[in-house]
């Protein structure tokens, strides 16, 4: 080297030393959350680095370091969205390191950095739906770690490596519904980490990569369907982190894994039925996050922490009958989820967090009757994601966000009789979808999507009158359904999934008046659930699901005018109801579906012409309706049930020559369609009744003599009618309506 040389070198070291220095500042702050201060400091240094490379591209140890910046600057455009730009540089990256490996295969720390590398890149493939490419990634770079291993086994760094290799693995075969092989990987990894935390139980960071797995271990359990067995994991990872708390009770990070663990055993609960347990949990994992808080007020990540857990209480309190609750729990975080935003205008983390909570917020109303409040916030929803999908196109995670919203406003559409608008947004979310399947058809997670998307389209051509089109989607979505279960076998999830789409099918031929065919898909789907039912008689969620299978077998027997053997399903239905509710008597979800069972059990007694036992299911299922709809004035489900209840119980008194009981009855099931009615003018089904109610009520006018009275009311079913058909005149079921009620007129 020359004298002249010397200071240029200087320039150089200088230059290299301050990359670092911007790289080190960027750590800080993407840990804080504030994305874009990251970015510019990333940025900076990655252009240095780019600098002294192009200076001297002999410089292996530049290189090296350029791959880092490479590797940092791809990060913080994943974490804000642009999935397509972090790929290229994970891609730019691993060529790089590929190069110097190729050069000098025995430099383990250029090894361990390809495989770093490597696991970059297949998570922004992961990201961008790539599946396959991601797991050839993941497994390439398992790969070197392994032989890295095999030199050294007491390596530390390489030893957590492999941990992280295997998870990430792990995590593509759950997605991809390889339940057995994802927990087969996961318990590999969770075996390392139990003997790194035996050989040194002091190490702290050891301790949490245990948490760590004992909770994707959890986390796979329950997906499989095994919530007793997730929850031991989730006890046992609790247990560690409160040992860790206890000896560094400042340590936040420690006091977040201990809310996150709480989150966790309280989704057990929640699912096993426990809403009170699951309330416990989830309020103690709230308060935690709320403390966080405190002390840092514009942490995001705190604060992101908080709406999961808000949500979580908010699903619990509405399960348990208390509504304002619940949606004092929703607003708070939809609340927080919009100061995230304005926080950070370019994290799109939180923007698609705020799509979730504007989502939840929107149910909340489409629940209640407000339609037009649901579709506002669906469509803002909707714009959020099209506005991400913009930004990165081939984004997958976009486009599959864009289709849950799609969706939802198609439901709203539907509901309020929009079937056209409602077709186009479902039309539109079913042709995502089928490009995305046919981006990666190993994507099970997407064939599962597309199956959601065939029924949603197929509905919407039922109502339509378009039968043959309804049943092409309705095959469609069965034959996916049935490949997947035969995939794996094992997988519950696949299992249920079948389920679901011989139910739909099954639904379809009855309604097409194929009731043999029918029954056979609902025998098979409640084959299957009985079957899922004895691996875990203990699973809430599968008794219930079986109830479910009970009522359609039932249905389908009674339209068959099978009573006597539709009752015999229905009244297993029942008691195993019954059951749950006792467990959870707090359960409102649980206390409806009794509701239901003893209304279906007075119709298969009305039609075994025993009406005083029909009279009594019907009165303890309206009684079950009024104290819901006590506890929650404006669930307009729950007060729509009581109509139907209401309605049958005047069928049963007008039979048994009880005149004036039988139009009470009548008369106070219209009352609640009209206040209905008023508080959403646009719900199709509240209208349908109405003109239904209308039309009994006038009936009752008729039969006493009261004509007048009788044109009156059925020349408002009429009307009502009208408007309906009006908003969808290709809708037959509405155009059969208005017939009749143009024929009532007619006296």
């Amino acid at each position: 080297m020359t004298t002249n040389d010397k200071p240029e070198q200087k320039k150089q070291n200088s230059h290299q030393q301050i990359a670092v220095f911007e790289r080190v500042v960027g750590d800080m702050m993407a840990t804080t959350g504030s994305l874009a201060g990251a970015e510019k400091r990333y940025r900076k240094s990655l252009e240095i680095m780019r600098q002294l490379v192009a200076i001297d591209a002999g410089n292996a140890q530049w290189q090296r370091d350029l791959t880092e910046c490479l590797n940092k600057f791809g990060d913080i455009l994943r974490a804000s969205g642009h999935l397509t730009d972090s790929q290229k540089h994970y891609e730019e990256s691993v060529e790089i390191l590929r190069g110097l490996v190729g050069k000098d295969s025995s430099n383990d720390q250029w090894q361990r950095g390809l495989a770093v590398s490597l696991s970059r890149l297949g998570t922004a493939l992961r990201s961008n739906g790539d599946l396959t490419g991601a797991r050839n990634h993941f497994e390439e770079s398992l790969a070197i770690t392994r032989q890295l291993l095999q030199k050294n086994p007491n390596n530390s760094q390489w030893q957590r490596d492999l941990i992280g290799s295997l998870n990430r693995i792990g995590d593509i075969l759950e997605m991809s519904s390889d339940l057995s092989g994802a927990k087969k990987h996961f318990s590999e990894s969770l075996e390392i980490a139990r003997k790194r935390v035996a050989s040194n139980p002091n190490n702290d960071q050891w301790q949490r990569e245990l948490v760590s797995n004992l909770t994707k271990v959890g986390d796979v359990l329950i997906t499989n369907g095994d919530p007793s067995g997730a929850k031991q994991h989730y006890e046992e990872s609790l247990e560690f982190i409160r040992r860790l708390v206890v000896r560094n009770p400042n340590d936040i990070g420690w006091q977040r894994d201990v809310s996150l663990s709480l989150y966790k055993i309280g989704n057990v609960q929640r699912m096993s039925g426990d809403l009170t347990g699951a309330v416990q949990l989830y309020s103690e994992s709230l308060e935690i996050s709320r403390r966080l808080v405190a002390q840092e007020p514009h942490n995001g990540l705190w604060l992101h922490d908080q709406t999961v857990t808000l949500d979580r209480i908010s699903d619990v309190l509405r399960m348990s009958g208390d509504p304002e609750g619940a949606e004092q729990y929703n607003e708070e975080s939809l609340m927080i989820s919009r100061q995230l935003v304005v926080n950070e205008p370019n994290n799109t983390e939180w923007q698609r967090d705020l799509t979730i909570r504007l989502d939840r917020v929107g149910d909340v109303l489409k629940m209640s009757g407000d339609l037009t409040g649901a579709k506002e916030l669906y469509e803002e929803s909707l714009a959020i994601m099209r506005q991400l999908m913009a930004k990165d196109p081939a984004s997958t995670e976009w486009q599959r966000d864009v289709t849950v919203s799609l969706d939802r406003i198609g439901d709203v559409l539907r509901t309020s009789g929009d079937l056209p608008g409602a077709r186009q947004h479902y039309e539109e979310s079913l042709a995502i979808m089928r490009q995305l399947v046919e981006h990666d058809p190993d994507n099970a997670e997407w064939q599962r999507d597309l199956i959601i998307s065939l029924d949603r389209v197929g509905d919407v051509l039922k109502t339509s009158g378009d039968l043959p089109g309804a049943k092409r989607h309705y095959e469609e979505l069965l034959e996916i359904s049935h490949r997947l279960a035969a995939q794996n076998p094992n997988n519950n999830r696949n299992q249920l999934g079948l389920i679901q789409s011989l139910d739909r099918m099954g639904h379809f031929l009855k309604a097409s008046g194929d009731l043999t065919s029918a029954k056979g898909h609902y025998e098979e789907s409640l084959t299957i659930m009985r079957r899922l039912v004895e691996k875990d008689p203990n699973n809430a969620q599968w008794q219930r699901g079986l109830t479910v299978s009970l009522d359609n077998l039932g249905d389908v027997l009674m339209t068959s005018n099978d009573s006597t053997s539709a009752k015999q399903y229905f009244a297993e239905s029942l008691e195993l109801m019954r059951q749950l509710t006792m467990k959870d008597p707090n359960n409102a979800g649980w206390q409806r579906d009794v509701s239901v069972s003893l209304y279906k059990i007075g119709n298969a007694l009305r039609l075994n012409d025993d009406l005083a036992g029909a009279k009594e299911h019907y009165e303890e299922s309206l009684e079950t309706s009024r104290q819901l709809a006590a506890k929650d004035p404006n669930n307009g489900q729950w007060l729509h049930d009581q109509t139907a209840s209401l309605d049958r119980i005047s069928d049963v008194l007008k039979a048994s020559g009880d005149l004036t009981g039988a139009r009470q009855y009548n008369e106070e099931s219209l009352a609640i369609m009209r206040r209905l009615v008023a508080k959403d003018s646009n719900n199709a089904q509240w209208l349908l009744g109405l003109s239904g109610s209308l039309d009994r009520n006038a009936d009752f006018l008729k039969a006493s003599g009261d004509l007048p009275g009788a044109r009156q009311l059925y020349e408002e079913s009429t009307e009502v009618m009208r408007r309906l058909v009006e908003k969808d005149p290709n809708n037959a079921q509405w155009q059969q309506g208005l017939t009749a009620s143009l024929a009532n007129r007619e006296f």
